[in-house]
């Protein structure tokens, strides 16, 4: 990378640089990388531990493989000045909704820093939160609380009463004091319905809602969205309620024609397991389609169209008995997970979009 080119990167995303340096010297310390195998891979822009997860060198994975440094300190500035709508899940629901509100999980309210108050469902009127909690938290599936600023599914928590003082806490039975205690709102959070799995999907791991990432890409030329990679996740009992890989969940990915899924990865600390199962309820992935699929990327790509400022989105979405549901939407989506299987780059149309947003 031309030294001149890297201080312009700096100068430009000072925010990530700090972020990208800080999980490098994380990563390093975690694994035990020696100096030398972390500089040949930073000198490719690559963190030495995804290359590890590629099974490739930095220099041939220069050529197709999406490095760490560009999808950090460039990619992030793609949305630009739209970011926030990404970032805050707060804004993102507000943004989102009107165009989009069958595709969401039903809007509980917004939970404000402190959590002694809400802002209830659509109308926003201001009211004691926990009276709110506890009537809602009556629901069949339970209601999830969302910090507004969280990310790979930290600070999630739901609750669900089932009795007259008898509570679910993340599924762990506890009281209603317990379930007060939960509620630590040091950020705003939005507070939705719980969402449940397809049937089909449930059977493959029933403790966490499966979700897909979905990348979408506007092309530069056309301006049409385009699915440029897709990746089904499963939870684990290492994962809790989320499904995320780095919390000990499993992903596949997914035939974006077909919708058929493909071997399924499993992280061992900077190594990958494939199997064609789930390791723990050993139900089969690989080959098999998810339900719905074909309507889903319709959805969600004619969702995409209504959002141009927005041409580069990491969509989280989980495909129920009603149909496609949003979870959330990523702004610099990870690539690591969805780049296991096949490198980015290899794709015409993908290196086309990075390329005309100066990302290589």
């Amino acid at each position: 990378m031309p030294l001149s080119r890297l201080i312009a990167d700096v100068r430009s995303n000072r925010r990530q640089f700090r972020i990208f340096v800080n999980r490098e010297r994380r990563y390093a310390a975690r694994h035990r990388v020696s100096l030398r195998e972390r500089v040949g891979a930073l000198r490719y822009g690559f963190l030495a531990e995804h290359l590890r997860l590629y099974g490739v060198t930095a220099k041939v994975a220069s050529a197709d493989y999406l490095s760490d440094w560009q999808r950090g300190m460039r990619s992030s500035l793609i949305d630009s000045p739209f970011t926030d709508v990404l970032r805050n899940k707060l804004i993102f629901d507000r943004m989102i909704r009107p165009i989009a509100e069958k595709h969401l999980p039903p809007l509980i309210g917004y939970l404000l820093r402190g959590g002694e108050e809400m802002l209830v469902g659509d109308s926003g009127d201001r009211s004691d939160a926990w009276p709110v909690i506890a009537r809602e938290a009556g629901r069949e599936a339970g209601i999830i609380f969302k910090p507004e600023d969280g990310q790979g599914g930290h600070g999630l928590l739901t609750l669900r009463r089932i009795g007259e003082d008898t509570w679910l806490i993340n599924g762990k039975p506890g009281d209603e004091a317990k379930a007060r205690e939960a509620v630590i709102a040091d950020t705003a959070q939005v507070v939705q319905g719980v969402v449940s799995n397809h049937p089909e999907i449930d059977t493959i791991w029933p403790g966490a809602l499966a979700t897909a990432r979905v990348m979408v890409m506007h092309d530069p030329i056309s301006g049409e969205p385009f699915i440029a990679r897709a990746v089904q996740r499963f939870g684990s009992s290492a994962s809790g309620i989320a499904d995320n890989m780095s919390s000990g969940g499993v992903a596949a990915l997914i035939d974006v024609e077909t919708g058929k899924m493909g071997r399924c990865a499993a992280l061992t600390g900077i190594s990958v397991t494939w199997s064609t199962s789930h390791p723990e309820t050993g139900e089969e992935i690989t080959g098999r389609v998810l339900p719905g699929w074909h309507a889903a990327v319709e959805e969600l790509l004619q969702i995409s169209r209504k959002l141009p400022f927005l041409p580069y989105v990491g969509w989280d979405v989980a495909i129920t008995s009603q149909g496609m549901m949003i979870i959330e939407g990523n702004h610099c989506p990870e690539t690591r997970v969805v780049q296991l299987d096949q490198p980015l780059l290899a794709d015409p149309r993908v290196r086309r979009f990075y390329a005309h947003h100066g990302v290589l």
